[in-house]
This record gives C-alpha cells, structure tokens and sequence, in this order.
C-alpha cells in the first residue's frame, strides 16, 4: 500500500507542476517580462495567477497549481512511512 501512495503521490505532484507550467507559458506569452518575473519571483506566479491569467479552464488550473505539489508530497510522505522510509 506504500509503494502506492509513493506512485499517487508523485503523479499528483507532477500534476501540479504541469498547472504551473501552463500559468508561465501564458505569462511568457503575455509578455516576456512577465514570464521572467513569474519564474524568479514566486509572489509574482500567484499575482498572475489570481489577476491576469486567462483561460477557459482557469481555476482547476490555478488551484491545481497551488495546491498539487502539496497535496502530492504529503500524500508520499504517508506511504514513505507506511514503508518505514521517513
């Protein structure tokens, strides 16, 4: 059952970074500055991605983004530890 919490985890995990990848391919298509600025400034990223993000799938995509690489280490933490690993 760890071993498969570690794969959920990690796939959820790369679900994640596949919704900010999409945020900054927009803010880079928008405009070169604001990609740049997304990428080194995270508080910038978040602006972005409340204000001027715009897509028909916008909020499962913003919130995806928040909340995937979270959820999915957690999620690999409890089967690490269900496996002894952490």
């Amino acid at each position: 059952m760890g071993v498969v919490l570690v794969i959920v985890g990690g796939l959820i995990a790369l679900g994640g970074l596949g919704c900010t990848i999409v945020i900054l391919i927009e803010a880079f298509n928008d405009e070169t500055w604001k990609g740049l600025v997304s990428l080194l400034v995270p508080i910038y990223l978040l602006y972005y991605a409340f204000a001027e993000f715009d897509h028909d799938h916008k909020w499962p995509i913003v919130l995806g983004s928040l909340f995937g690489s979270g959820l999915g280490g957690w999620v690999m933490g409890i089967g690490l530890g269900m496996m002894g690993g952490g």
